[in-house]
């Protein structure tokens, strides 16, 4: 994986050089750290770290809960987290919680370890405070994913995923969360039906999209640079629509990494969430190799969900959540290599 990293680094810095953009790739240094961290990790493999790490990941999720009350003055302390991004709030807890219990549930044998899937309820529950759109669209892959890949019997997972959704569905029918939650449904219907919606911040999104894939058209090899991104779309946009370019991305990810370096920064992307399923698959038969195969397929569902409707490993938080992420599921959460016998 660590090569991975290094070609997908080198290869973003020339795919943004040619376009003039010699800076960008910093945004992706992140990268580079997975060396060390990963060797940092794997000294410390030890039987049972996924089961640690899963512990880790549900604190996670706690904090992020408290959090999410602290900003919606729920605690009557809004004031001191004000710039909280409730967005990457709401995937963080949502990607530590399938994590959780897909770390937590494949590498134990208790039947305790159900508990871990606790953390999933919890960040719905953050989502819904926080009113982040992106983390509720992901979620029903996330719960699909996480039903077929973890209980031995299919119907057990079925009833799992149908469960959830029927309390995702209990929960807005009930009105808890905000309007633009509970919109959802018809807003989805509006963009089946006619491709447009009368909610601005989802039609600002499919004017960015009709823009972007404009402009891919015109340089599908070479790219503009992500720093140019949002300013080659603008002869692209509607009059009505200028707001959206005020934002800083393209609120999807393919669509970002194709403007910005081209078909090689898109092959960098999708090598970039294929990679650690592909290592997991050929790592060692060990105790805990179960949990890395499930956790990295979880993690890349996630991260593909929603980068559909915004950026994550094109959002710096998200580019080293998902290296030290990685780096803990590969390196660390596996048993420590057997020592031979002497002479």
């Amino acid at each position: 994986m660590a090569l991975v990293f290094a070609i997908a680094f080198a290869s973003l810095a020339a795919a943004f050089s040619l376009s003039g953009d010699h800076l960008s790739a910093a945004n992706f240094s992140a990268f580079i750290l997975y060396t060390p961290l990963a060797a940092l990790l794997a000294r410390q493999a030890a039987a049972g770290n996924a089961q640690r790490a899963a512990v880790f990941a549900t604190i996670g999720v706690g904090v992020g809960l408290l959090t999410a009350l602290w900003r919606a003055d729920l605690l009557g302390l809004a004031t001191y987290l004000q710039n909280t991004d409730r967005l990457r709030l709401s995937n963080t807890a949502l990607i530590l919680a399938a994590l959780a219990a897909t770390l937590g549930i494949s590498s134990g044998t208790s039947r305790w370890r159900w508990l871990f899937l606790l953390g999933m309820p919890i960040a719905t529950a953050i989502v819904l405070i926080s009113g982040a759109r992106t983390g509720l669209v992901s979620l029903p892959f996330i719960l699909l994913v996480l039903a077929l890949l973890l209980p031995r019997r299919r119907w057990i997972g079925a009833a799992l995923a149908a469960g959830a959704l029927a309390a995702l569905a209990g929960v807005l029918a009930l009105g808890i969360g905000n309007a633009r939650l509970l919109a959802m449904g018809d807003t989805i219907l509006q963009v089946l039906n006619s491709g447009s919606s009368s909610d601005n911040s989802v039609q600002g999104r499919l004017d960015l999209y009709r823009a972007g894939w404009a402009v891919f058209q015109q340089s599908p090899w070479v790219g503009y640079g992500w720093e140019q991104v949002m300013q080659v779309i603008v002869p692209y946009v509607d009059e009505t629509q200028r707001w959206v370019l005020g934002l800083p991305h393209l609120h999807n990810e393919i669509l970002q990494f194709a403007i910005s370096g081209g078909l090689v920064a898109v092959a960098v992307c999708l090598s970039l969430l294929a990679a650690p399923i592909v290592i997991a698959l050929r790592s060692s038969a060990d105790s805990q190799r179960p949990a890395r195969v499930n956790s990295t397929i979880v993690l890349t569902v996630a991260y593909v969900a929603m980068g559909t409707t915004d950026t994550m490993i094109g959002f710096e938080l998200h580019t080293a959540l998902y290296v030290a992420l990685t780096a803990i599921i590969l390196a660390w959460c596996r048993d420590p290599e057997p020592v031979a016998a002497p002479g």
